[in-house]
C-alpha cells in the first residue's frame, strides 16, 4: 500500500503542476511576445 500511497501522491502533484503550468503559460505568453 505504501507504493500506491507513493504514485498516488507523485501523480497528485504532478496534476497540481500541469494545471498550474496551463493556467500561467498564456499570462506569460502574452507579457513576453517573441
Amino acid at each position: 500500500w505504501l507504493m500506491m500511497s507513493l504514485w498516488d501522491a507523485l501523480r497528485m502533484n504532478m496534476m497540481i503542476s500541469y494545471q498550474e503550468l496551463v493556467r500561467t503559460f498564456p499570462n506569460r505568453r502574452l507579457l513576453s511576445p517573441k
